[in-house]
């Protein structure tokens, strides 16, 4: 039950309470009254008809007395009157029997009126000749008490209603605030940030009020920090700082939803290197070099536009990736032989006499196909595209590919994995003797190698090599004194 209903019942049952209060004093007051009226009424007829007995043939004429008796209760307001002697003899007699119209049975059987009797005394002179004794008919005293029972009745009904329909409204008004505190405590747990302008004017609720819109100003900050840092997050995960474009994580996710989990996947995937990056770090700086790499991914954004879907990212360096899916071969090399040229005229002309060209590879794939497949049959293209030096874009066809490529960065990194995972590598401890000291140690050098039985080929290979000397290795053609014990791997018969 919510608070407006419980105030309302409670409220309204204490208001019925003084209504029915006020409904029974004044019920009561009515019939008190009313039972007063019939007293004086009666108290006065009957010293009224005394007096008027006793002026007239000094009250001792019985045809004056029921002559008077009878003009007085024809009136209908007596139920009895009687005239009796000093002995208690019955003189005059008139009664009847009370009717009451208009009033319900039950009312007059629950609220009784008490019927007081009167009585005067007749006198001749100085002497008592007989008593009157009357009654008043009660039957007008239930219908004034029936019309104004049901007139406060009436009265209370409407007022209770009145006062139910306008406190209803009040209450309510008085008890928003607190709807719309609920209903921003609601939007809070939404991530909707709701502030009450309207103040109420009572001072508790008030205050509730203003601490909710503080707490809700606070927590939206909060969730603004957080959103705000979250953003930030994600922005460093997904996107190259330098480039504003995505990563290599954006770039992976992104080309594997494309050419892995899609049934008829179809494409081109290229990889751009800008060559000798680090030479031209030296050459022009690295604020010049940064701007050079912020160009060339602004101009294959630019050459990207014409496009649905592309995805354009940064490997990391000086290598860029380019997915164009839905594309063909020959469309393909067309775009990179253009996007090659558009570098190297923004490169000659912006950045004159530094040693660096733009070379690409890319590969075709006409089914699924995963992530790192294509990536190593791309760079294993870039890589070709640098040893035939050529200027020429190398775009291998998976599904039509028939000569091996050249290893790329990606297959030498897989095969290093693999050696380092299967712990395929042998140390070899050198020591370095003091030129001038060839008894003393000065340092050692750690030689690592992949072990030979990693190549079957080479398990024919033996050591040589292993009598110390002094001068110049021919092995390791190593320039310092040195006690050899570099245990060089040669071909058996060398």
């Amino acid at each position: 039950m919510t608070l407006y209903i419980q105030l309302l019942v409670w409220s309204f049952s204490i208001l019925f309470l003084m209504c029915a209060s006020l409904l029974v004093i004044e019920f009561n007051q009515t019939k008190n009254f009313i039972e007063l009226q019939l007293k004086s009424h009666s108290q006065d007829a009957a010293t009224s008809l005394g007096l008027s007995i006793s002026s007239v043939a000094g009250g001792t004429d019985a045809a004056v007395m029921e002559t008077m008796t009878n003009a007085l209760f024809d009136s209908g307001y007596y139920q009895t009157i009687q005239i009796k002697d000093m002995d208690g003899q019955l003189l005059v007699n008139r009664s009847m029997e009370a009717t009451i119209e208009g009033v319900p049975a039950w009312f007059t059987k629950t609220f009784t009126i008490s019927i007081p009797g009167a009585s005067a005394l007749i006198m001749g002179g100085w002497q008592q000749l007989g008593i009157i004794h009357i009654e008043s008919n009660p039957g007008y005293a239930y219908a004034m008490l029936w019309k104004s029972a049901t007139s406060d009745v009436a009265l209370f009904i409407v007022t209770f209603l009145v006062i139910a329909l306008v406190g209803g409204f009040v209450l309510k008004k008085l008890l928003s605030p607190l709807q719309s505190t609920e209903e921003q405590a609601i939007a809070l747990s939404e991530r909707k940030f709701i502030i009450q302008e309207n103040l109420p004017r009572t001072r508790e609720l008030k205050n509730v009020v203003l601490a909710m819109n503080k707490a809700t100003q606070r927590l939206q900050e909060i969730f603004n920090e957080q959103a705000s840092m979250a953003d930030s997050l994600l922005q460093k995960s997904y996107q190259d700082p330098l480039t504003q474009l995505g990563n290599r994580r954006f770039v992976e996710d992104q080309i594997r939803a494309k050419v892995t989990l899609t049934k008829e996947a179809n494409g081109t995937l290229l990889i751009y290197q800008i060559q000798n990056l680090q030479k031209i770090n030296q050459t022009i700086g690295y604020q010049k070099t940064d701007r050079l790499i912020q160009d060339m991914a602004g101009i294959a954004k630019e050459a990207c536009a014409q496009y649905s879907e592309y995805i354009l990212g940064r490997l990391g360096g000086s290598d860029f990736v380019l997915l164009l899916p839905n594309s063909d071969l020959s469309i393909a090399e067309g775009f990179a032989e253009d996007l090659i040229v558009r570098m190297s005229q923004h490169i000659q002309t912006v950045y004159p006499g530094i040693d660096t060209k733009m070379v690409a590879g890319g590969a075709h794939y006409n089914k699924p196909i995963t992530f790192g497949e294509l990536i190593a049959r791309s760079d294993a293209a870039l890589t070709q595209s640098i040893s035939r030096n050529t200027g020429k874009i190398t775009i291998v066809d998976i599904g039509a590919e028939k000569q091996p490529l050249l290893s790329g960065k990606v297959e030498h990194r897989k095969k290093l994995d693999e050696i380092i995972q299967s712990r395929d590598i042998v140390f070899y401890l050198q020591p370095i003797y003091h030129f001038k000291n060839l008894q003393s140690v000065f340092h050692y050098e750690i030689l690592s190698r992949f072990s030979p039985t990693r190549y079957p080929s080479r398990r024919r290979w033996r050591i040589i090599c292993r009598a110390p000397y002094q001068g110049v290795c021919r092995y390791c053609s190593s320039m310092s004194r040195i006690r050899c014990r570099c245990s060089l791997l040669s071909p058996a018969g060398r």
